[in-house]
């Protein structure tokens, strides 16, 4: 027989929500730092959104705030406005184009090896 309790009784939805926090170890600033004084470029490439990279990359001191993409194209400052750009916006970007940027952008978000091996 069909009743509203049995119906309601196997409709039992669960819903759990789980957090997780991979934490950058402390040296990792440091390090950064270390990297910076002998000249050496350190740029962050990870598949975290754009959000979660920059917040890290401020944690650890990789963010820098850059004006110098105020003198960009409108492709381009919308690109990479941030200092940072994803995987489907370094595929927007030809030749010339990203090398006008690379210098300037140390966060690569939702990367992927193609990003990887274009930004050597």
């Amino acid at each position: 027989s069909f009743s509203c309790n049995s119906l309601m009784s196997s409709l039992v939805i669960e819903l759990t929500v789980v957090g997780m926090i991979d934490p950058p170890r402390e040296e990792v600033k440091e390090a950064i730092m270390a990297c910076r004084r002998a000249g050496i470029k350190v740029a962050m490439i990870t598949g975290d959104n754009p959000e979660t990279a920059k917040a890290i990359a401020e944690k650890i001191g990789l963010f820098i705030e850059n004006k110098k993409f105020d003198k960009l194209n409108d492709k381009l400052k919308r690109i990479v406005e941030d200092g940072i750009i994803t995987g489907s916006e370094l595929d927007e970007l030809n030749e010339k184009e990203l090398e006008s940027v690379v210098e300037d952008i140390f966060i690569y978000a939702r990367g992927s090896s193609r990003a990887e091996i274009k930004d050597c």
